[in-house]
């Protein structure tokens, strides 16, 4: 009769179960790195997320990653800039190799701006490699929080501004120097009251600029010594000296010094006002109550000032001869 018979293929399997429990220990080794990643990670395939790490759901606002699986990330990038976003991540997508998205050999990060689930806006630093997870391609993105870094270096931007007005628009001279007295900064005011520019000033010695030349040696070894070391220290404490223009004019200057201790070096902030006005009119009230002593005390009439109540505050010699009170018993009486 016929025979009947069957025939048998057999291939080997092993290496082919070898790769699949590589690539499932490769997929548990990546979860678990992931999730110790301070910045946010996550995978897309066609644009929609398919895994995230705990940081990206801190970073978005969800309570847990169902919040965000299954979203089109396109959805989290604010509006504008979309578009920009989707010709990156598919110009990462078409490449034809796991390399990452590179500039001069490294990932490339772009700032991009973000909107979390309750609406407020983020600043990131983006980047994205093409990988495969789970057997399938993907791209992987990694999102790196600057929202805090912007927020400091613009309230830094505004302080400097604020400070650069309060430099320029001071009346006051502001003057910076270093331990040796050297000049490093000098506003518009101290370029008024001294006239020197500000380039002619950097890099002088303070001394040689504002000193009188008949103080020159009580100064010495230096202005910078005697204002900030030792017993003469004027931290804190407000001093009237005379000080030069640049023509040589002498005139009086009211000086405060402060110190400012940088983690490189410490200087010094001296405060400078000209006070030439100010000293004139504190000479002529002191000549004019001379001169008005001089009358009062010379007159032969008696000169009797009262307030309004009638109180006597001022009763003068000739007062006290034709009334016979003293001014002492006089001042205070009706």
């Amino acid at each position: 009769g016929k025979l009947r018979g069957f025939t048998q293929v057999t291939r080997d399997a092993t290496e082919r179960m070898r790769h699949q429990e590589s690539l499932r220990k490769s997929e548990e080794r990546y979860r678990r790195l992931v999730e110790l990643c301070p910045d946010a990670l996550m995978v897309l395939r066609e644009g929609q997320i398919v895994f995230v790490n705990t940081a990206s759901e801190r970073l978005l606002g969800a309570h847990e990653s169902e919040q965000l699986l299954g979203k089109t990330f396109l959805d989290f990038i604010v509006p504008d800039l979309r578009e920009a976003v989707a010709h990156r991540l598919h110009e990462t997508n078409e490449r034809n190799s796991a390399r990452p998205w590179k500039n001069n050999g490294a990932p490339r990060f772009t700032e991009e701006h973000l909107v979390r689930l309750d609406g407020v806006e983020i600043s990131v630093e983006m980047a994205a490699t093409r990988l495969t997870y789970e057997d399938e391609p993907g791209v992987q993105v990694i999102l790196h929080d600057i929202t805090g870094q912007k927020a400091a270096a613009a309230a830094l931007r505004e302080s400097e501004a604020r400070k650069t007005a309060i430099f320029e628009t001071s009346l006051d001279a502001i003057v910076s120097i270093d331990r040796r007295g050297i000049v490093r900064e000098w506003n518009s005011a101290a370029q008024r009251i001294f006239g020197y520019s500000r380039e002619a000033a950097l890099g002088q010695r303070l001394e040689t600029l504002i000193v009188p030349g008949n103080l020159t040696e009580k100064y010495l070894p230096g202005l910078a010594d005697y204002l900030m070391t030792g017993v003469a220290s004027l931290i804190g404490r407000p001093i009237e000296v005379m000080a030069k223009r640049q023509n040589g004019e002498e005139f009086p200057i009211e000086l405060a010094l402060t110190q400012i201790n940088l983690s490189e070096q410490t200087t010094f902030t001296a405060f400078i006002r000209d006070i030439t006005d100010r000293k004139r009119a504190e000479e002529a009230l002191r000549h004019s109550e001379a001169r008005k002593t001089a009358v009062l005390d010379t007159a032969l009439d008696a000169i009797i000032s009262i307030e309004k109540d009638g109180k006597v505050i001022e009763w003068n010699p000739a007062a006290e001869h034709i009334f016979g009170y003293s001014r002492e018993l006089a001042l205070g009486r009706d």
